[in-house]
């Protein structure tokens, strides 16, 4: 989720709470845009997202929870996998130009991971994800996208340094839409 599609100027943080708890907050613009100061881009007028990540990292057992806010007015949420209903993106047809019209997307991405150290060589984790989209341009409208995940890790599998490991879970997808 820091790398939200087109998102590829701007700055990011880490910042040690305590030694144990981290909060990590991240500002980046639309690729396209952040480098022109016009009236609708740029990295504070154009296409953005920001997010922050409060992080526990205690002797055995890791959480994070997650936050990120997001607008595009030209990659829209696509997270390079899941099914394609859960791609809401800005339509421009580069074919035929008439068809382009101006369709920005918001997004709200929600997630909380998990992992827990049962022994040196087995662990379980997981996380759910959570991203409220809305369209708000000609076509308007909101979008659910889900996703999560169940972890299973096996380091130094067999031998020092050979890592195994199992995921299973869903990629995102578009589980509801209204107008």
């Amino acid at each position: 989720m820091y790398f939200p599609i087109g998102n590829q100027a701007g700055i990011a943080t880490n910042y040690l709470i305590t030694p144990a708890l981290s909060l990590d907050l991240g500002y980046l613009g639309e690729i396209d845009d952040a480098n022109n100061p016009g009236r609708d881009t740029g990295i504070f007028n154009g296409g953005h997202s920001a997010f922050a990540q409060l992080v526990y990292s205690g002797a055995r057992l890791k959480l994070g929870l997650l936050y990120i806010n997001s607008y595009s007015n030209s990659f829209g949420v696509d997270t390079l996998a899941g099914s394609n209903p859960a791609k809401v993106i800005v339509v421009n047809d580069v074919d035929n130009p008439d068809n382009n019209f101006s369709n920005p997307v918001l997004g709200n991405g929600y997630g909380v991971q998990a992992n827990y150290r049962f022994s040196p060589g087995f662990e379980l984790g997981g996380w759910v994800g959570y991203t409220a989209v809305r369209a708000v341009g000609e076509i308007k409208g909101d979008a659910d996208i889900w996703n999560y995940a169940v972890t299973l890790s096996l380091p130094d599998l067999f031998k020092k340094g050979n890592a195994g490991g199992v995921v299973v879970g869903m990629q995102p997808r578009l589980t509801g839409t209204k107008q």
